[in-house]
């Protein structure tokens, strides 16, 4: 799975693939908006078929935090 974030977090932003770790700060060390995390938010919610709150994208630091709430909510 985190093959495929990779691939989504390089869709948004211009971090290559093989820098992308789960300790990877989303906010800090990934070149990204808050729109382009809204629609990796997106991506992510129609890949997986979960639903993403507000309140859980405010709460991601790493990318880590997305694998783990993808998969609470799968």
């Amino acid at each position: 799975m985190l093959e495929m974030l990779r691939e989504f977090i390089c869709d948004f932003s211009n971090v290559p693939p093989e820098s992308i770790t789960e300790e990877t700060n989303i906010r800090t060390e990934v070149p990204m908006d808050s729109i382009s995390l809204l629609n990796l938010a997106v991506a992510i919610e129609n890949e997986f078929g979960i639903e993403l709150t507000e309140e859980d994208l405010k709460e991601i630091e790493t990318v880590g935090d997305f694998l783990r709430l993808i998969e609470n909510r799968k």
